[in-house]
């Protein structure tokens, strides 16, 4: 029998890279850590405070001040995991991370009592510590013993007892203060979803101190998504850095990054604003200028569509500002896990010298896709289709880029969830489903056809027309992923046509 198709890519950066062409000796950013005379300079009490300040300087030009207590786990090496649970838990009961629950919370704030509930911090930080509770509790419960059944299908199981728990809370009263209570804790709760499933993977037998910091640590200081960056838990020991020297080149990895976030923010503060101030072209007669994809779709279905030439240019300048968007928040993420003394891998890194589209995805968001592989692809590969191994490879993709997208996606949205109900915010994703479904299918066809394929030498032009056709794939999907819920199929599919030259009409 065929040997089994291997499962998708690890981190691109922690294989390593080729010898640097001309080109990659230009460098932009120094490669401080590189450097045996700045990481000793580094490692001394007057550089580790100038690093403190760069680094503090930096996170608060990138607004996310809170990163700046990123510095005492970094100050206590022996009891770095103890003092990040404490600066993290610090943060949220400060109201630093309140934002995204109360939001939510507001939805349900009908009278003057329940605005006056959500206002203080101290409520997003009870609900959260409410939440981390239900969290913890479930983990313990699938460890011990009385979890044996939930120990089968412990992800799964955490799953759906959400999803049952957001029914029945869908079905309270409204206007109670108890509904509000409800709310907030399913709200925690749910940023901690995907957190939890990754607690649920780990092997028992750890001890109770060890299990106490694991869950203490699951959504860090710097977790500001309901995915994990990086994995926390008993990973966050295994990353950990190791003596003064390893920390002082990490932290210099976090200011480069830092940096790398600011001149990509410049680059795409720029690109706004020089198209902001760009004159009026013309096509066919018609007047246009360069306008983001929703606009120029919200034109489309108002009956007023661009010309195909300014269409193109609205799906080009989302898909460049979403590239830029992610690689800036991630940079900025991965820099305050890093400054903290945890060896963490970027979460995006160089898409753009991807060789096939399955690695293009890699790139761009890895922690999200190391999410999906682990919930959904490994166990869909490791059960089903064991005897028929390409039919197994696209089973497991379907289920980790399909499925496991849009069912992450739609439980992210905890306020549309309420405000349309259960069915009714799935049936709003109709065009991020089709994309999950359009993006799992050219996965899987990438991965099918570079199955144990050898690569010809990647001469100039190839290595052109590959990145080419990847980039032609991802910015077409990008029609159904930026569409938003209130665009329909219908809406999509008319705006794609509209890109075919001649097709367009009408004009801003």
């Amino acid at each position: 029998m065929a040997a089994d198709p291997a499962p998708p890519g690890g981190p691109v950066e922690a294989a390593g890279v080729p010898a640097p062409s001309r080109w990659r000796r230009l460098r932009l950013i120094p490669a401080l850590d590189e450097s045996a005379r700045v990481v000793a300079a580094a490692r001394g009490w007057p550089g580790r405070i100038l690093v403190a300040l760069l680094f503090a300087l930096l996170v608060r030009w990138h607004g996310r001040s809170e990163l700046i207590l990123a510095i005492v786990p970094s100050l206590l090496p022996r009891h770095r995991r103890i003092a990040l649970a404490l600066v993290t838990w610090a943060a949220v009961l400060a109201g630093l991370r309140a934002d995204p629950l109360r939001k939510l919370l507001l939805r349900f704030a009908d009278d003057g009592r329940a605005v006056g509930l959500v206002a203080p911090p101290w409520f997003p930080a009870a609900a959260a510590l409410a939440g981390l509770g239900v969290t913890a509790g479930y983990v313990l419960l699938v460890r011990s013993q009385a979890g044996g059944l939930l120990r089968r299908r412990p992800v799964a199981t955490w799953v759906a007892l959400y999803l049952a728990a957001l029914l029945l809370a869908l079905e309270a009263p409204a206007g109670d203060l108890a509904r509000l209570w409800l709310w907030g804790v399913l709200g925690a709760v749910g940023s901690f979803l995907w957190f939890g499933c990754y607690a649920l993977a780990e092997r028992p037998g750890r001890a109770a101190g060890a299990v106490a910091l694991d869950l203490a640590t699951m959504q860090p200081l710097w977790s500001v998504s309901h995915v994990p960056v990086p994995r926390a838990g008993p990973h966050l020991g295994r990353i950990e850095v190791a003596g003064p020297e390893e920390a002082a080149r990490w932290q210099l990895k976090a200011l480069k990054l830092l940096l790398w976030a600011l001149l990509l923010s410049l680059a795409r503060t720029a690109l706004t604003r020089a198209l902001a101030a760009a004159p009026t072209f013309d096509a066919d007669g018609v007047p246009w200028r360069v306008v983001p994809y929703p606009r120029a779709l919200a034109l489309s279905i108002a009956g007023t569509p661009l010309p195909a030439v300014a269409a193109w240019a609205a799906v080009a300048l989302t898909f460049t500002l979403k590239i830029l968007s992610f690689a800036i928040w991630g940079h900025v993420v991965v820099a305050g896990c890093r400054f903290a003394g945890f060896k963490a891998l970027r979460n995006t890194y160089r898409p753009f010298e991807a060789p096939t589209l399955a690695d293009f995805w890699n790139r761009i968001y890895f922690y999200f896709k190391e999410l999906l592989v682990e919930v959904f692809f490994f166990p869909t590969f490791v059960r089903h289709f064991k005897g028929r191994p390409r039919l197994r490879l696209v089973a497991a993709t379907f289920a980790a880029a399909g499925l496991g997208n849009l069912l992450y996606h739609w439980l992210r949205d905890t306020g549309d969830i309420v405000g349309r109900g259960l069915w009714g915010s799935l049936a709003a994703m109709q065009t991020y489903a089709t994309y999950c479904m359009l993006l799992a299918a050219g996965i899987a066809i990438s991965q099918l056809r570079n199955q144990g394929r050898r690569r010809p030498a990647p001469t100039p032009a190839r290595r052109l027309a590959t990145i080419g056709t990847i980039v032609l794939f991802y910015g077409l999907l990008t029609i159904l992923d930026e569409a938003g819920k209130q665009a329909t199929l219908a809406d999509c599919g008319r705006f794609a046509l509209g890109l075919l030259p001649g097709a367009g009409a009408g004009g801003p």
